[in-house]
């Protein structure tokens, strides 16, 4: 059976999707695995000034970055790049990355990942309710929970604004 016949047409609106807080952002999932045959999944992320995600590596998973609006200084190995609206960055896994937002107000990207799987059952482990204040994250939790979905946080004490600006 063709992979077009097994799958059903999914489609949401803005704001439409399962939302959880990971760190200082919120994440809505757009796509599943389920939705897309296994393919990828996709992950809307409001980030808001100063926050973001400390340097970590994900070891099963690639991850692509498109900025809808705002600005994020993107940590890719070593180099650290800075990506505003319409801008793109493809992070393979085993690389290093993080990312920042540095302006005064929200920035928003969609997060792609393949395959998708691994990234959705580890929000499902540690995402906090949707609305959870930003700043209140349970990072023992998450650093206890992140290496059984090859995730590795590099500095354990790290802040999330700890990309260098």
């Amino acid at each position: 059976m063709a992979l077009q016949e097994t799958l059903a047409r999914v489609q949401r609106g803005p704001g439409e999707g399962r939302q959880v807080t990971l760190i200082t952002d919120a994440v809505t999932i757009k796509a599943t695995t389920a939705d897309t045959g296994g393919a990828y999944a996709l992950f809307e992320i409001e980030t808001p000034p100063a926050g973001g995600r400390p340097p970590h590596i994900q070891h099963y998973d690639d991850e692509t970055l498109f900025v809808l609006a705002g600005r994020y200084i993107v940590l890719v190995g070593e180099e650290q790049v800075d990506l505003a609206t319409g801008g793109y960055v493809f992070i393979p896994r085993g690389t290093v990355h993080g990312y920042v937002n540095p302006d005064s107000g929200p920035a928003r990207m969609l997060v792609l990942m393949t395959p998708g799987s691994i990234h959705e059952q580890f929000l499902d482990d540690v995402g906090d309710r949707a609305g959870r204040a930003p700043w209140e994250p349970d990072m023992a939790r998450l650093l206890a929970v992140a290496p059984k979905y090859g995730i590795e946080f590099l500095t354990p004490d790290s802040e999330p604004d700890s990309i260098n600006r």
